[in-house]
């Protein structure tokens, strides 16, 4: 029993980039779908989903009855992709039982040494109410990010006409406001007004391109999702600050 997989090293720079920024260990799943990856920060401040549809590998291969459940440091998969160009092709290949996955690109094979998954524990999925849903474009939000990076935290501000994210800078106030019909806003609230930590927002949401779906409730965590490939997606969540 085994799984073969060719994957475009653009597609695994983002999930590497993704990853590192939550937790150093992860535990991979891999079935006939593809891969799913759900981990969170050491204090569960931020939870991160992938899902990695074979359908947005070059190649795939899966022969298993049951699912795989691999443990990995995402460094030692950083030291592989990070020599690679955005459009190399990276091979990875597993055998049941193994202590390694075998990574091969440009004729050169590493292999990735596996660690127990007891010692990492999977957290449990997180099922969150949404009274709110609007979308976004990433950019914005990240250059909102960068803007007030000197900033403890912003606000998420939510009410039937608008939706605003906004912080009070040493430079004075950083705000984007955007009506309900520029954004798709589909809310409940009549009016919310939830704080975030700043720098674990702009981890969360280091990798994020293209649109952003934002789910969340008055002083609930707040869910950013995006598209990875056309048929993989990342959601990230992260909890209010206190």
């Amino acid at each position: 029993m085994s799984f073969y997989l060719e994957i475009k090293a653009s597609l695994l720079k983002d999930v590497v980039k993704a990853i590192e920024n939550i937790n150093a260990e992860s535990i991979w799943v891999i079935d006939n779908e593809g891969i799913y990856i759900r981990m969170s920060d050491v204090y569960r401040y931020k939870m991160l989903e992938i899902n990695i549809n074979q359908r947005d590998m070059v190649e795939f291969k899966f022969d298993s009855k049951e699912p795989y459940y691999l443990g990995l440091v995402i460094d030692r998969l950083k030291d592989v992709s990070k020599t690679l160009k955005s459009s190399d092709l990276l091979i990875m290949d597993y055998k049941n039982g193994n202590s390694f996955i075998t990574a091969e690109s440009n004729g050169l094979k590493r292999n990735i040494k596996l660690i127990d998954i007891s010692l990492i524990g999977q957290p449990p999925e997180l099922l969150v109410n949404h009274e709110y849903q609007s979308f976004i474009e990433s950019k914005k939000m990240s250059s909102f990010l960068k803007a007030i990076s000197k900033s403890i935290s912003f606000d998420v501000i939510v009410s039937q006409q608008e939706f605003i994210i906004r912080s009070e800078t040493d430079e004075g106030l950083a705000e984007i406001n955007w009506s309900a019909e520029d954004c798709n806003l589909d809310t409940s609230l009549s009016n919310t007004i939830t704080n975030f930590s700043t720098g674990e927002i702009a981890k969360a949401l280091v990798a994020c391109k293209g649109n952003l779906i934002i789910k969340g409730s008055d002083n609930s965590p707040i869910s950013f999702e995006w598209e990875l490939a056309p048929h993989s997606r990342i959601k990230s969540l992260v909890a209010p600050r206190v």
